[in-house]
């Protein structure tokens, strides 16, 4: 048997094989490397959200609370709180809808002492988040009190104020890893 009738016997076969060789080592180099997300934990008042956003290596956790203000009951606040990788401080983010006066920011107290004033950094979608990089002794009066006071502006002269309960901040913020 030549080359050329073992070729036209088994032309079909041959294709087919390198067709499905192709296809499996593709499928197989495709195959994404996943991480296992831990679930939600609860810690009194916080939970600790992990992800794994796309484009990066590592699961990212966070701990989070969200509340309804007792004046209106349409405004929820989200408050996280996320280590930053070596040791650059903590990144606390607060979530608020987007009908605020953004020059006013957001104003916190923890156990009635004034603690300082966020900058809003951008509004997407239906909420506008204020950002600040918190330093040790900045994260030490949230994990040391009892309930924090936010703060927003819905017109120049109205302030709307939420409770975060800060029990189970020290116990959630000890799993967070930077």
């Amino acid at each position: 048997m030549t080359l050329y009738q073992f070729l036209k016997k088994n032309f079909f076969s041959i294709l087919i094989y390198a067709f499905c060789n192709v296809f499996a080592n593709h499928v197989i180099a495709q195959t994404p490397n996943t991480q296992s997300v831990p679930a939600p934990q609860t810690y009194g008042a916080w939970t600790k959200i992990c992800s794994l956003p796309p484009g990066t290596p590592n699961v990212q956790c966070e701990i989070v609370q969200e509340v309804r203000t007792q004046e209106r009951r349409d405004i929820t606040f989200r408050v996280a709180f996320q280590k930053l990788p070596q040791n650059q401080g903590v990144l606390m983010r607060v979530f608020v809808p987007i009908r605020v006066e953004l020059q006013s920011g957001i104003r916190i107290k923890i156990d009635n002492e004034n603690i300082g004033r966020m900058e809003y950094r951008r509004c997407l979608g239906n909420n506008c988040v204020a950002e600040a990089l918190l330093k040790e002794n900045a994260i030490q009066h949230f994990l040391e009190g009892k309930v924090a006071t936010y703060i927003i502006f819905t017109t120049p002269e109205q302030g709307i104020g939420a409770l975060i309960d800060l029990n189970g901040l020290k116990e959630a913020y000890a799993t967070l890893s930077s």
